[in-house]
């Protein structure tokens, strides 16, 4: 049973940590991201002196806008977070792969 009660404190903190986040990028407190306030957010944190790729981001933007009206809500947002996450730990079991090969 203890098991489950850490699988569903972990799951509230993420969910937590997920609308902190989205309502840090939400600049106007509308209740949406848009496009903008995502790519001001990624400028002003990660993307700091990096060569971001605003045509990558926005194609991720627009692949989960479901509603196709240039918001993302906060169900749209974690679906898009959860995306970028995966493919985040596969790009690093990649690298993981390549390191161990060269040893």
């Amino acid at each position: 049973m203890q098991q489950g009660n850490n699988c569903c404190q972990e799951k509230k903190e993420c969910c937590e940590k997920a609308k902190a986040t989205f309502e840090q990028i939400d600049a106007n407190k509308d209740g949406f991201v848009s496009f903008q306030e995502l790519i001001t957010f990624m400028e002003q944190s990660e993307c700091k002196g990096k060569d971001c790729c605003k045509e990558q981001a926005k194609a991720t933007f627009d692949k989960f806008d479901a509603d196709h009206n240039g918001l993302l809500d906060f169900k749209e947002f974690c679906e898009m977070m959860k995306e970028i996450h995966h493919q985040k730990e596969q790009q690093c079991c990649q690298e993981k792969k390549e390191c161990c090969q060269k040893k």
